[in-house]
């Protein structure tokens, strides 16, 4: 599977997430159905990454269809995300109740 591994109906893929300070190599769900990016509430306060209000609450559905446990999500993150040997995009991510993902994280140098 290369890259990337299968898991029942979703697939990960290997991802680096980082701001100014700091990056993160993990594992992102793929899911073909999903409208945004998402990050949840406890990577971002275990990180202290910067919440930004959004102008209008999001409805937020789980991957199979249900209400999510927290039922709108009211603020987004700002991140690069890195796939592959690609170049890093400044992406926006909803924050909300999610899987929670393991993490390896290091300092950048220099920082």
């Amino acid at each position: 599977m290369s890259e990337s591994e299968k898991g029942g109906a979703h697939m990960h893929y290997p991802v680096i997430l980082s701001d100014r300070n700091w990056e993160n190599s993990t594992s992102a769900l793929i899911d073909s159905g999903a409208t945004a990016l998402f990050l949840s509430h406890e990577f971002v306060d275990k990180h202290h990454l910067e919440r930004h209000k959004l102008d209008v609450e999001i409805l937020v559905q789980n991957i199979d269809g249900t209400l999510n446990c927290r039922g709108t999500s009211t603020h987004y993150a700002k991140l690069k995300l890195k796939m592959r040997e690609g170049k890093p995009e400044d992406q926006e991510f909803l924050i909300t109740d999610i899987i929670t993902l393991t993490l390896t994280g290091r300092r950048k140098p220099g920082i």
